[in-house]
């Protein structure tokens, strides 16, 4: 079962298009080990069907990329196997190739709810030859509040994210972002 976290990127993919499973269980590519999960598996329902590969992390103390980049020692790696380990890459490639029938054209995305410096280090990896995105909540918030306006109706959001952001225009909360 998705954590609220995970439930929140869903919708907030559900509202752009997308299908959406969660927790999808993968190995590495040979096999050996213990298995991982990706957070997020999402296909756009209308063509051309991209994929997105979703890591979800609401730390606290948020994610730092660069610091994971520049330190191969650093101990959030573990966290983002894929990013940092060839055979976590290609085992996940596999599972995506098993779900979709596609090798290229997924997109791996970072999902945080904080992200401690501009995520460009993070962006510059690849995934099995995949770009990379990084995606805060904030980001998700400001998104969907801004197709909430370009709405051409008023019809109530299909979407726990869309409604809690509708919910708090209705009250007259004010969303200003910096």
């Amino acid at each position: 079962m998705p954590d609220l976290f995970e439930q929140l990127v869903g919708d907030y993919l559900t509202g752009k298009g997308y299908l959406c499973n969660f927790n999808v269980s993968y190995r590495k590519a040979d096999g050996r080990g213990a298995g991982s999960d990706i957070d997020v598996l999402a296909m756009r329902q209308t063509p051309p069907h991209d994929v997105i590969v979703g890591e979800c992390k609401s730390w606290e103390v948020g994610v730092r990329g660069q610091r994971m980049v520049d330190n191969p020692a650093h101990t959030d790696r573990r966290y983002f196997k894929p990013l940092f380990e060839e055979e976590w890459a290609d085992g996940l490639a596999a599972k995506v190739r098993e779900e979709f029938g596609q090798k290229k054209g997924s997109t791996y995305v970072i999902y945080c709810a904080r992200l401690r410096d501009d995520g460009d280090a993070l962006r510059k990896r690849r995934v099995a030859g995949n770009r990379v995105q990084v995606v805060t909540l904030d980001e998700m918030i400001r998104d969907t509040n801004q197709r909430l306006d370009d709405k051409q109706n008023h019809s109530v959001e299909p979407t726990t994210l869309g409604r809690f952001v509708q919910l708090m225009r209705h009250a007259g909360i004010k969303l200003e972002f910096p």
